[in-house]
């Protein structure tokens, strides 16, 4: 569950840890938990130029988990886990700088 904010802009955009999502939208104005399963979660190195919304993070670390690994990124006050493939193992360490990408299509949102 990830904290957010929605404001009246037209439509109730929201944003988490500071970065509008516009692809989310609320019933209202106000706080809000996102959810979003952690197969949503899209981590991207640092350095690439991206058009979409995404927050800023430092890897915290990685676990090897089979055909998969979790990945835990602390991103300003928040802590967002993802799962990539493990062949993407050799390129994730603790303290390299990454952003995440959401994808919330399928997010629900639960207003507070």
């Amino acid at each position: 569950m990830l904290p957010a904010e929605f404001i009246s802009n037209m439509a109730y955009v929201g944003s988490i840890g500071g970065v509008t999502f516009p692809e989310i939208r609320g019933d209202g104005s106000g706080r809000a938990c996102v959810a979003v399963s952690y197969d949503n979660v899209r981590i991207y190195p640092d350095k690439d130029n991206f058009k979409t919304s995404r927050l800023s993070g430092i890897v915290e670390d990685v676990l090897f988990l089979g055909t998969n690994i979790e990945v835990g990124v602390r991103c300003g006050d928040l802590r967002i886990v993802g799962s990539v493939p493990a062949s993407r193992a050799d390129s994730l360490v603790a303290g390299q700088a990454v952003s995440i990408g959401l994808d919330l299509a399928e997010a629900n949102i639960f207003h507070v």
